[in-house]
């Protein structure tokens, strides 16, 4: 980006250009600086709240496990009080 200088102040259409010419750039250096950081402490958040990390595979004959012993245990006092 090259801007004229001209002697004196910028006004009107010109100050506007000039202002968000800086401020564009300034969004994109504060961008390119902080998603990495974004990243990096979102993934931090997942695994702690998965228990695992990103590309690990879940845990589900585990948890399948445990709901089936689960629902024997109920279907046996189940049985128990029909009778």
């Amino acid at each position: 980006m090259s801007i004229q200088c001209v002697a004196g102040k910028p006004k009107g259409d010109e100050r506007k250009a000039i202002i968000q010419g800086v401020q564009r750039h300034l969004q994109e250096a504060v961008l390119g600086a902080i998603k990495p950081l974004l990243t990096e402490f979102c993934e931090a958040e997942l695994t702690v709240k998965l228990g695992r990390g990103k590309r690990e595979s879940r845990r589900v004959a585990d948890f399948l496990s445990q709901f089936s012993l689960q629902g024997s245990e109920e279907e046996s006092t189940d049985r128990r009080v029909a009778r």
